[in-house]
């Protein structure tokens, strides 16, 4: 299967989810971050589509905060792995995401994504 049959597919399912989300009311990804801790699901390979549409809404979310993104339009990757400490395009940080999960301590501010907290600034470096 082709990336772009690939893309097209998962564009197709997030399209739907959204749309059930809408019908049921469900809390948005920004505001209920309980699917940050839901990557993978036992009956499922992969990330779970919940997981796959909070990973998109947060990529979406950090771009909206230009204070975020570098001079070569990347952000912080809050994978495990990388831990904000270094940035990637958009794609980059999805996939690690999906691989990894977020780390641990990111859950309740996205502070280097554009979200302001009680203890943080909500500034970060432009490099």
């Amino acid at each position: 299967m082709s990336l772009a049959v690939e893309r097209d597919t998962f564009n197709d399912a997030i399209l739907i989810f959204q749309f059930y989300l809408c019908v049921i009311g469900a809390m948005d990804p920004i505001t209920n971050r309980s699917w940050m801790g839901r990557r993978t699901v036992p009956t499922e390979i992969g990330a779970s589509m919940e997981f796959l549409i909070g990973v998109e809404k947060f990529v979406e979310f950090a771009y909206a905060h230009p204070s975020c993104v570098n001079r070569e339009g990347k952000i912080r990757c809050p994978c495990k792995k990388c831990k904000n400490n270094s940035y990637k395009e958009a794609d980059g940080v999805r996939e690690h995401l999906c691989r990894n999960g977020f780390t641990s301590n990111y859950v309740s501010c996205w502070w280097a994504h554009g979200e302001v907290s009680s203890f943080t600034s909500g500034t970060s470096s432009r490099d």
